[in-house]
């Protein structure tokens, strides 16, 4: 099965609120649970928020971790 792949390039007529919008749909259609774990912490940086990072690394682990991971034995 060919891959799809997915091209993001930044529209310099658009600000910066829409580009990291049409970032998050792209990514939202490309992978949902990633696009729901990422959107969140888009709207901050849009305005220079500062950003929790661990709780960015928190939200792709809980989006890309195993459903079911093998229990410890």
């Amino acid at each position: 099965m060919p891959r799809n792949n997915h091209a993001f390039a930044i529209d310099d007529a658009l600000s910066t609120s829409d580009n990291l919008a049409a970032y998050a749909r792209l990514l939202a259609a490309m992978d949902a649970p990633l696009g729901a774990a990422v959107t969140p912490f888009l709207a901050p940086l849009a305005v220079g928020q500062p950003i929790d990072t661990a709780a960015i690394w928190d939200a792709l682990y809980a989006a890309t971790a195993p459903a079911n991971p093998d229990p410890a034995p």
